[in-house]
């Protein structure tokens, strides 16, 4: 298995690869006070149940962002994703402070998951 998110260009025979950067940045907060939340919600966003006191939820999805700081935009895009999904919640964690990470995946041109025999470069290119 090979897990490289976009740098897959610096492992040999792997530089074929027409991969590119999509950043994606989770937002996270307290649950203390909010609406408690009982399942996962998914749509254009998601939300999952609180996690050792803290809700996460998100994503954004930027090509071509290699960046890893979590940038206050972002966490807007997570709060308006969230608010309309769960107005009421939203209103909630609209007046958390918000902590978060930001991480990078590799996009193929369709977006789908490689798989198969990533290491036989002639195959591979084939």
């Amino acid at each position: 298995m090979i897990c490289s998110a976009y740098e897959t260009a610096l492992l040999k025979g792997l530089a074929q690869l027409d991969v590119k950067p999509i950043r994606g940045q989770t937002s996270w907060c307290s649950a203390a006070e909010t609406p408690n939340l009982k399942t996962v919600v998914c749509g254009e966003g998601y939300i999952s149940p609180a996690l050792k006191g803290q809700y996460c939820f998100g994503a954004s999805f930027k090509v071509n962002d290699t960046s890893q700081d979590l940038k206050q935009e972002e966490h807007q895009h997570n709060l308006d994703l969230l608010q309309r999904a769960l107005p009421e919640l939203s209103k909630a964690v609209q007046r958390k402070e918000l902590s978060g990470r930001a991480s990078q995946r590799a996009g193929t041109r369709d977006y789908l998951p490689m798989v198969g025999a990533l290491c036989d470069t002639e195959r591979l290119v084939e």
